[in-house]
């Protein structure tokens, strides 16, 4: 849309009823769109685009994104994305799944990805952080079962709390912040000493309260044997009978690494600081004032690369460059025959890090479908539902 039409189509727009506004808040957040409940679970509807314009602006703009994304790769990613071509699904099987599962498809984006697997469309791109993002990236969990290489399915190695253990290589690898004074104001602050390109701060307070203590050392435990959410998840349901394991790292994800602002603890936070105090003050310093909550997973995020795909990936790649490898952030997808290969890849990179952590080997998992829903109503319903009868 030109600039001068914008504000008074979505004007209208939201006057009509497609979209709810949230509010703006004054350097805090701009305006916040969705799409209001009358349309909250209509499906996408597929139009061929024929503005020849357009697609040739969308073909100029997508061949610069591409050539800008492959000039920061590594060989390890060309060789990932080599790979991936190979991949396929059951695509009618998937679409039953999802057919039996519509909550965890609106939109049908899940379609449209299973889609794009099933037509050779694969997507590969390196995140700021190094981290990969492929065609199973934001595949739900129970469409995984359905891919295969060859017709054979697929199983993973992926490590067993992989960031919280990350955050405990931080703490024994750096040395931990400290207070340090600011000219702002005139005042001392807590100030984050982080930074964003990949290194922690090597300012350290040398009295031994600040050393590794008992919970620094109770949590080195935990997350080297993996089982830090069983830990924490025990504790959590003694307090709310009604947590399950996924809401729990949902939670220790928004509450303990990237909590923004002071909005009141809920219980896998208040767990998690009664539990590990030294933790806790590491990754408060480390993310520093509310606007700075992303510090600790950016630097997850591009630990994790660097020891998934820089060293345990790029291995296996150099050893057997043929193998077909998938990966998933902290998992390695592969055929059951060389399943191995992946853990004794794992094995090596440990020993070069000085740094063990657990993983676990999953075979493809069947997700129970769900009962199925009603067709939604709205207008892209009443299109597909048109389109069907003609």
């Amino acid at each position: 849309m030109y600039q001068t039409t914008y504000a008074e189509v979505m004007d209208e727009l939201r006057q009509g009823g497609v979209f709810e506004r949230d509010r703006y808040l004054v350097g805090r957040r701009s305006f916040g769109f969705r799409l209001a409940d009358r349309f909250a679970h209509d499906r996408h509807v597929r139009v061929p685009v024929t503005d020849q314009r357009l697609i040739k602006r969308l073909a100029s703009f997508a061949a610069e994104h591409h050539q800008k994304q492959v000039a920061t790769w590594l060989p390890v990613h060309h060789a990932l994305a080599d790979q991936q071509r190979r991949l396929r699904i059951h695509g009618d099987q998937a679409r039953e799944w999802l057919s039996l599962n519509q909550e965890a498809n609106r939109f049908d984006v899940q379609g449209v990805l299973v889609g794009n697997i099933e037509s050779g469309q694969f997507h590969f791109s390196v995140g700021t952080y190094g981290r990969v993002f492929n065609s199973i990236s934001n595949l739900k969990r129970g469409l995984r079962y359905f891919i295969h290489v060859g017709g054979k399915p697929l199983w993973h190695v992926d490590l067993s709390c992989c960031q919280p253990a990350l955050i405990a290589k931080m703490i024994v690898d750096r040395k931990p912040l400290v207070r340090r004074q600011t000219e702002q104001e005139g005042e001392t602050t807590r100030v984050s000493n982080y930074d964003s390109s990949g290194g922690l701060p090597d300012h350290y307070d040398s009295s031994p309260e600040n050393r590794v203590g008992a919970d620094v050392a109770r949590y080195l435990e935990l997350v080297r044997d993996g089982s830090l959410y069983d830990a924490l998840l025990r504790e959590a349901q003694s307090q709310v009978e009604n947590i399950d394991r996924d809401e729990l790292k949902r939670q220790f994800m928004c509450d303990v690494i990237a909590k923004r602002g002071d909005y009141p603890r809920r219980v896998v936070e208040q767990v998690f600081v009664e539990s590990f105090p030294t933790v806790s003050g590491f990754i408060r310093e480390v993310n520093g004032s509310g606007r700075e909550h992303k510090n600790l997973i950016q630097q997850l995020h591009r630990e994790e690369a660097r020891f998934v795909i820089g060293r345990v990936v790029t291995d296996l790649v150099s050893r057997f460059p043929g193998m077909f490898i998938l990966t998933l952030h902290d998992a390695i997808y592969v055929a059951e025959e060389n399943l191995t290969r992946v853990e004794q890849a794992f094995d090596r990179a440990f020993e070069q890090t000085g740094f063990r952590m657990s993983w676990k080997v999953k075979p493809p998992e069947m997700i129970e479908p769900a009962r199925r829903t009603p067709e939604p109503f709205g207008p892209a319903a009443e299109i597909r539902r048109f389109v069907s009868a003609v």
